[in-house]
């Protein structure tokens, strides 16, 4: 036995070996597919509305891939961003989430490192994925809208591949860093739901990016552990920014 099997057996935490991390937005539907899941600039998404946007995104990138494949994603914390993560991973594909500060050569060592096969982009950076030769969707243009809003689960281990991030590279080039689909459960039992004690009637919101490790678990993993709210900011999260978002939501 392993010294994480232990840990995990000693808090409680079990998972099925057929397991896909996106079940933590699926299984809120529900109970929760009227309740807000995100709370944005642009406006209010409920779980069931996140749900089948993640279901058409999903859809839509298995044209350009098959499961297993990566899927490179330059965005910003949309809605789209967390609909992404969540159809890819439920098609059985693997979201790389790249820092969007990352300059051009950087981007390119990214692509090649780990091989995508599409990338998904906020029309920001738009100009930046101009000599990219794979697929490129670009949220804004939405071109998975024509897809089925229906989109049945891939099968995945819990120990198999679920998302990639990168490291900052202050020892050298980033190195990729490869997170199972039992990760996210893992930590939102031990941490959401043990420590924070999050419910869901809660909102969380995010400084750090949803690229960044804590910004994933603050924004995307622990609020939908339990079918909570989370608000997302794009762009620079300024002080300013900040404090009106904290003022709105409360």
């Amino acid at each position: 036995m392993t010294e994480a099997r232990s840990l995990a057996e000693e808090v409680g935490f079990a998972l099925p070996d057929s397991y896909n991390a996106a079940r933590l937005l699926w299984d809120n539907l529900p109970q929760r597919a009227d309740a807000p899941a995100i709370l944005h600039d642009q406006g209010t998404v409920t779980y069931a509305a996140l749900a089948e946007e993640a279901a058409r995104i999903g859809n839509c990138l298995l044209r350009h891939c098959a499961p297993g494949d990566r899927v490179l994603l330059f965005m910003d914390d949309t809605p789209s961003s967390p609909a992404t993560v969540m159809g890819a991973m439920r098609a059985g594909l693997v979201p790389v989430l790249i820092n969007t500060l990352s300059p051009a050569d950087l981007l390119d060592f990214y692509l090649t490192d780990s091989s995508a096969k599409v990338a998904v982009v906020s029309e920001t950076y738009r100009s930046l994925f101009a000599a990219v030769t794979i697929p490129v969707l670009f949220a804004a243009d939405r071109p998975w809208a024509p897809a089925s809003a229906s989109l049945p689960e891939h099968e995945t281990r819990r120990t198999d591949m679920a998302f990639w991030m990168y490291s900052s590279g202050s020892t050298g080039r980033p190195k990729g860093v490869v997170h199972k689909h039992e990760d996210m459960a893992y930590t939102a039992h031990t941490y959401a739901k043990s420590v924070l004690k999050i419910g869901p009637d809660d909102i969380c919101f995010s400084i750090p990016k949803i690229f960044f490790a804590y910004g994933f678990g603050n924004a995307i993993t622990f609020p939908m552990s339990v079918g909570a709210a989370t608000v997302l900011l794009s762009e620079r999260p300024t002080p300013e920014r900040v404090f009106s978002q904290i003022e709105t939501h409360r």
